[in-house]
């Protein structure tokens, strides 16, 4: 896993990072109810079938 600010690696299970201090997000995977970060559920809901 890398760093979101400075881009070093850091452990998978870090949520802060040893380098620059910054707070490690993460994202989990989308489960099938949960809405997509990138619409494709909402594209899926403009489709009338």
């Amino acid at each position: 896993m890398y760093c979101n600010q400075c881009g070093k690696e850091i452990p998978e299970d870090s949520n802060v990072c040893m380098y620059c201090g910054s707070r490690i997000i993460t994202v989990e995977e989308d489960s099938p109810g949960d809405p997509c970060c990138c619409g494709e559920q909402r594209r899926s809901e403009w489709r009338s079938e």
